[in-house]
């Protein structure tokens, strides 16, 4: 079943000064009745979203992403990534009209792409897994365009890379994308990194017109190679608009439609689909786990602040949410946590804080209240990593870094803790031992197919119902289920003392 919507309206367009969120849950509505949403909708809610100087700018723009987009993609269904493309369609379509989608439209145009039905026409067989027979010799380059969030980037597009590298391993991977790819896949065999931003939280025409900076990459990563020699492995990226827009000849893409139906597997995590549509696309049978690769840099600092704590229980705490309060356990949950933990002798918990200001305070606070309990507390920041050693043997550590440098210091861990972020995926692929809280997940599918997955699979995952009532006990309740967990981690882990 769908998760319900709140406020759910009637059926039909609603009128021109009806704020976004009504018009983004009548949307939803019919598609959850199986009704035929008006698409007329996105057009409205984009008219409002361009209009910066006006009030309902931002939160015309969050009930299309929010509300709309998001929606339809945590449903993992086929139906829902159709209505997705279409609203996307739709989406390039407006940016196209307007001055600053211009060069977007012409190029385009160049293509022989006019509108967004010729995009659909374009997408949809690239979305089914038709194998790629073509040459082994002939392949020269991968282009894999990221997902933009990190956790998607492990558990897909390194996959993808990996299993690229095994079919043509003499070509060239290039991962295009964010800063975090060098820092988290600095040795995988094969690839080179294309640096390209992305503006995640930027405007209705900064999401959708960066477009031609990627075809251009693309374009010049051809310009010295012969003919059809680049093939684009598209793992549902926001910088193609989930695959609408080309980076090369159709013939040489293949879109890999991550939020699908699934009927010949059993509840599959998003690596587990990754592998199983490389099998089908690739003519290969080799599954590849999700791997992370910190750059050295990273490793070595790490190394330098651990020297000497063989005999610690060193944890690392991560209680970001992506920006997506609901799948965070309130307050105090962390404290109650941090408190069990701190029951097992010789205990080092490292608390991300995160690059946003309320994960700043959240650490700031959380330390506070552990000295006024007598705990040993410190904060440090990446620059300082390298110089440091491990300051006590039983405390809290906060930290503020890079992603890079907490997945060194996870390499150095002895477990993790966090809920549905990039950082499961991190921890999972390096094999750390984890306690991950599944909290406000849509539905079952969702839930799934985020979860991460590990070569050895040590991780509790800790299961809330979107609907869960938290009061003082129930949050309580949820601490010590995760502490007796790390008390199980702590109890199997050799050559601590106690």
């Amino acid at each position: 079943m769908r998760s319900k919507p709140p406020d759910i309206t009637p059926q039909g367009r609603l009128g021109a000064d009806a704020p976004p969120q009504a018009i983004a849950s009548a949307f939803i509505a019919d598609f959850i009745a199986g009704r035929e949403p008006e698409l007329s909708a996105i057009d409205q809610l984009c008219a409002m979203a361009v209009k910066e100087e006006q009030p309902t700018a931002r939160p015309a723009l969050n009930a299309l992403y929010g509300s709309i987009i998001e929606t339809l993609c945590d449903d993992f269904t086929t139906s829902g990534m159709q209505l997705t493309a279409r609203v996307l369609g739709r989406l390039l379509d407006f940016t196209r009209a307007t001055e600053p989608g211009r060069e977007m439209n012409e190029l385009l145009n160049s293509l022989g792409l006019p509108n967004s039905d010729a995009l659909l026409a374009r997408y949809t067989p690239l979305t089914e897994p038709r194998p790629l027979d073509l040459p082994a010799n002939s392949i020269k380059k991968i282009l894999i365009p990221s997902r933009v969030t990190i956790g998607a980037d492990v558990a897909i597009s390194g996959v993808l890379a990996q299993r690229a590298h095994r079919c043509w391993p003499t070509a060239e991977i290039l991962l295009v994308g964010p800063n975090h790819l060098p820092q988290l896949f600095a040795e995988l065999p094969g690839v080179r990194y294309l640096p390209l931003a992305y503006e995640r939280y930027g405007g209705l025409v900064e999401r959708i017109t960066g477009w031609p900076r990627l075809y251009h990459i693309a374009r010049r990563e051809q310009a010295d190679l012969p003919p059809n020699a680049m093939l684009v492995l598209d793992p549902d990226s926001r910088l193609t608009q989930l695959g609408l827009l080309p980076l090369t000849a159709a013939s040489h893409s293949r879109i890999f439609p991550s939020r699908t139906d699934v009927s010949d597997l059993t509840r599959p995590c998003l690596a587990e689909l990754a592998n199983h549509w490389c099998d089908r696309v690739l003519g290969q049978d080799s599954h590849q786990w999700p791997v992370v690769t910190p750059h050295p840099e990273y490793h070595e600092a790490a190394r330098r602040f651990m020297a000497g704590g063989d005999d610690v229980f060193f944890l690392i705490l991560s209680p970001g949410v992506g920006n997506n309060e609901k799948k965070r356990i309130p307050d105090p949950f962390e404290q109650y946590l941090v408190r069990a933990l701190l029951e097992l002798p010789n205990t080092v918990v490292l608390v991300d804080s995160g690059t946003r200001q309320r994960g700043r305070q959240r650490v700031t606070d959380l330390l506070a209240a552990m000295r006024s309990s007598g705990v040993s507390t410190t904060f440090l920041r990446e620059e300082e990593l390298a110089e440091t050693t491990l300051p006590f043997k039983h405390g809290v550590i906060g930290f503020q870094g890079s992603i890079g440098a907490m997945a060194g210091l996870m390499q150095r861990a002895r477990g993790f803790f966090g809920y549905d972020s990039c950082c499961q995926h991190i921890a999972a692929a390096l094999d750390l031992p984890s306690v991950i809280a599944f909290a406000g997940a849509p539905n079952d599918r969702f839930r799934d197919r985020w979860r991460s997955q590990g070569r050895h699979g040590h991780t509790h995952i800790i299961a809330v119902n979107s609907d869960t009532v938290y009061t003082r006990a129930r949050i309580e309740a949820l601490a010590r289920e995760a502490a007796a967990a790390f008390r199980r981690i702590y109890q199997s882990t050799p050559g601590l003392l106690s």
